[in-house]
């Protein structure tokens, strides 16, 4: 049989992350093709989440476009940091509970830190620094 886990705790942690991405502006659902933002997605099984889920967060080269927006200014577009280039960074965190959400939001989302690598960090890669680990 299946282990059941994913299916429980994805929709936990859909709904924590909308929760912390909406009131910044942030929060991108499939029908909102808005250029910038943040997508909360389902994905299939892989694998490590007998504690907890996993999340995997893709970013971009920088939010610059969201800092201006904050500021006031308009803030449509990622001023050509990256749209079509794909990721940056991909960060792989593993044992993550809704009470990680807004940590998750505000530094590795929005900086491209990871607040508990001894624990959570599964993998990744950057590319500007040429890094990849596993």
């Amino acid at each position: 049989t299946r282990d059941a886990r994913c299916g429980q705790s994805a929709p936990l942690l859909k709904r924590e992350f909308e929760r912390h991405l909406r009131p910044l502006g942030l929060y991108r659902d499939l029908e909102d093709e808005r250029p910038g933002g943040v997508g909360v997605y389902f994905i299939s099984h892989v694998g490590g989440h007998k504690y907890a889920a996993n999340c995997i967060v893709y970013r971009r080269r920088n939010f610059d476009w969201y800092k201006k927006g904050a500021n006031g200014e308009e803030n449509g577009s990622e001023n050509g940091s990256g749209e079509t280039e794909g990721a940056a960074q991909g960060i792989w965190l593993a044992r993550v509970r809704p009470e990680d959400c807004e940590n998750i939001v505000r530094y590795t989302v929005l900086q491209g830190k990871v607040v508990k690598p001894g624990i959570q960090l599964r993998g990744g890669f950057d590319r500007e620094r040429g890094l990849i680990s596993w």
